[in-house]
């Protein structure tokens, strides 16, 4: 009995159709690359928004952009007197750092938070901001009115929830 030989058939393994492994590591770097950079420029260029119309929302200065010319507001300088109740305001421009300050008094002084002077539009605005023991967020919003040389606006009244109609009229 003789044996043949028959020839050995190569072995093959089927493949599937489909990227190689460094094609799809390709890909993976490129995604992995791409989304966060897509979703950056996607949240990054959100809708316009409107300029404020509320005299609250206006800006104050300091944040408008350098080139702008801050309008000269020094006529505000000085302490105002509320005449219903003896409270007094002081106001004071600190050219160099480029902001205002302000005491309040009761005649004893009151910490004043926060303070902001600025133009809207025409109208020159006063917003100060009260903290302290009775004080806790009273509010003035104030307008200067050139024609009486005086500012006229508004007290919110925290504690009470309350806001009442003011005017203080500049000391000589």
């Amino acid at each position: 009995m003789s044996a043949t030989k028959q020839p050995r058939q190569a072995k093959t393994t089927s493949r599937q159709p489909g990227p190689s492994g460094k094609a799809f590591l390709r890909v993976a770097l490129a995604l992995a690359v791409l989304v966060p950079i897509a979703a950056f420029v996607l949240l990054d260029s959100g809708p316009p928004t409107a300029s404020p119309t509320r005299p609250e929302a206006a800006s104050p200065p300091g944040s408008e952009n350098a080139e702008v010319a801050k309008p000269h507001l020094g006529f505000l300088e000085g302490r105002w007197y509320r005449p219903d109740g003896g409270y007094v305001i002081e106001l004071r421009e600190d050219q160099a750092a480029g902001r205002w300050q302000a005491a309040y008094y009761n005649p004893q002084s009151i910490n004043v938070s926060q303070v902001q002077v600025f133009k809207d539009g025409p109208a020159t605005k006063v917003l100060i901001e009260l903290q302290d023991v009775n004080y806790p967020g009273c509010k003035y919003d104030l307008t200067y009115i050139p024609q009486e040389d005086l500012l006229a606006g508004s007290y919110y009244q925290a504690a009470l929830d309350q806001t009442y109609d003011v005017q203080f009229v500049r000391m000589k």
